[in-house]
C-alpha cells in the first residue's frame, strides 16, 4: 500500500513544517471526532439504563424467549415439533437461552427481562472492544480503533438492540472476537477462532459473517488452510444441528429454518438500507469506502506481486467482513425483518471507519492526510446528529416516555 499511496495525485504539500501541521490537524479532528462520539456514548447509556430498568417487553421477541427460558428451567424441550395443542415459536438457537438458564433457574416461576438484557449488554460492550481491537492491530492507531468502537456503541441502532433479551447482538460479538484473534494472531494459528464462530452460529442462525471474513482471508492468502478452516467450520455447524434435529424428532430443523422460510422484499430491504444509510451514512459510508479501498489496495498488491508483511494481508479482513454483513443485512427484507439485521453491517462500516483512519493517522503520506482532511472535519460537523433518534427508530425509543409507561 505504501507504493500506492506515494503515487496519490491528491496534491504536493512540501516541506517539513507544513506536514507536520497537516498531521497535528488530522490528529486534532479524530481527536474532536473521538471526544464527540464518546459524549454520544455516554447518553447512550443512560438510555440503555432505562431499557434495562423498563419492566416490560421493547419487542415482541423479549417476552417469548424469556417465556421459553423458565420453560427450558422447568425440564420443558422447547425445540420438540409443533402439535395442535402445543405450540413454541423458540426460532433461535439454544446458546442464548442456555446462558440465561441458570439466572432464570433461580428466579423460579418469576420472570426476568433484566438476565437477558444484561447477557445483551456485555455483549455490546465486547463487541466494540472486538472493534477496537482489530483496527489497532491492524493499523497500530489506538485512536483509530477508539473512533471505530465510539462509532459503533454510537449509533441508536445498537442503543437499542444493544439491550434487549436477543441473541443478535451476542452472535455479533462472538464473531468480532474471533475475527480479532485471526488478525491478532498468527496464520497458523487461526484454527482457535473456530469454536467462536460456531458459537456466533449457534447463538443466532444468520451469525456467519465474520467466519465468511475469516475463510476468505485464509482461502486468499493460504488456499489448503482456507479450505480446511471452511471444511472444518460447516462440519461444526450442521453435524450438531443434525445431531439436535434427531434428539428433537425433527423439531430442531422446524424452528430454526422452517418458520423463517418466508417471503423475501427487494423494496423492503431497500427501504431499511436506505433509512439506515440515509441516518448514518456520513459516518458509515467512509467507513465502507475504506472497507472496499483495503481490499482494492490488497488486489493491486497482489497483481503487482509486491512484497508485504502479514499484516497487510490480513487487511483484507475488513473487505471480507463488510461483504458478508451487506448479506447478512439482506435478512431485513424478509417479511417480518427488522433492522436488527443491520448490526454486522453497522459494526463493520465502523470497523472501516476506524481502520481508514488509522491508515490516515500512521501510514499514510503528506498529500493522503490533505485528502482526508475534508472529509474527517465533514464527519466531526455532522456527528452532533448522533444526538438524535431516526425516524425509523422512534416507534422503540418512545416507548420510554412516561405517557406510553402510565398506559402500559
Amino acid at each position: 500500500m505504501r507504493r500506492i499511496v506515494s503515487d496519490c495525485p491528491a496534491g504536493r504539500l512540501r516541506g517539513p513544517s507544513a506536514a507536520r501541521t497537516l498531521s497535528l490537524a488530522v490528529w486534532a479532528l479524530a481527536l474532536a471526532l473521538a471526544a464527540v462520539l464518546g459524549a454520544r456514548v455516554l447518553a447512550g447509556v443512560g438510555t440503555q439504563a432505562e431499557f434495562f430498568t423498563f419492566p416490560y417487553q421493547l419487542d415482541e421477541s423479549e417476552g417469548m424467549i424469556v417465556a421459553e427460558t423458565m420453560l427450558l428451567s422447568q425440564g420443558t424441550n422447547i425445540f420438540d415439533p409443533v402439535t395442535p395443542d402445543l405450540f413454541f415459536a423458540a426460532p433461535y438457537p439454544p446458546l442464548f437461552y442456555i446462558l440465561a438458564l441458570p439466572f432464570q433457574a433461580t428466579l423460579g416461576d418469576e420472570p426476568s427481562f433484566k438476565i437477558g438484557r444484561a447477557i445483551t449488554l456485555f455483549a455490546t460492550l465486547i463487541a466494540g472492544l472486538a472493534i477496537f481491537g482489530i483496527v489497532t492491530q491492524l493499523t497500530r492507531s489506538r485512536l483509530g480503533g477508539a473512533v471505530g468502537a465510539l462509532g459503533f456503541w454510537s449509533l441508536s441502532l445498537v442503543t437499542f438492540w444493544g439491550t434487549l433479551v436477543k441473541p443478535d447482538m451476542l452472535g455479533v460479538a462472538l464473531g468480532l472476537v474471533g475475527l480479532l484473534w485471526v488478525v491478532a494472531r498468527p496464520e497458523r494459528q487461526a484454527w482457535l477462532a473456530l469454536p467462536l464462530f460456531l458459537l456466533a452460529f449457534f447463538t443466532k442462525q444468520t451469525g456467519i459473517a465474520a467466519a465468511a471474513a475469516a475463510t476468505g482471508y485464509l482461502l486468499l492468502t493460504s488456499p489448503r488452510r482456507g479450505v480446511a478452516f471452511g471444511a472444518l467450520y460447516a462440519a461444526g455447524a450442521v453435524i450438531p444441528s443434525l445431531l439436535l434435529d434427531w434428539a428433537t424428532r425433527g423439531g430442531y430443523f422446524y424452528h430454526m429454518f422452517t418458520v423463517h422460510d418466508l417471503p423475501w422484499f427487494a423494496d423492503r430491504f431497500a427501504q431499511f438500507l436506505g433509512n439506515f444509510t440515509a441516518s448514518y451514512g456520513v459516518l458509515l459510508v467512509p467507513g465502507a469506502l475504506a472497507a472496499a479501498a483495503y481490499g482494492v489496495a490488497w488486489l493491486v498488491r497482489k497483481v503487482r506481486r509486491e512484497p508485504s508483511d502479514p499484516l497487510d494481508d490480513k487487511t483484507i479482513v475488513v473487505t471480507g467482513y463488510a461483504m458478508a454483513a451487506l448479506l447478512v443485512a439482506s435478512g431485513a427484507g424478509t417479511h417480518g425483518g427488522n433492522h436488527n439485521h443491520l448490526l454486522d453491517l453497522a459494526a463493520a462500516c465502523c470497523m472501516g471507519l476506524g481502520a481508514g483512519l488509522g491508515f490516515v493517522l500512521e501510514r499514510a503520506s503528506t498529500p493522503w492526510k490533505a485528502a482526508a482532511l475534508a472529509p474527517l472535519g465533514l464527519v466531526l460537523l455532522w456527528s452532533p446528529a448522533l444526538f438524535g433518534t431516526p425516524e425509523w427508530l422512534q416507534l422503540e425509543f418512545n416507548q420510554l416516555k412516561p405517557e406510553r409507561v402510565a398506559g402500559l
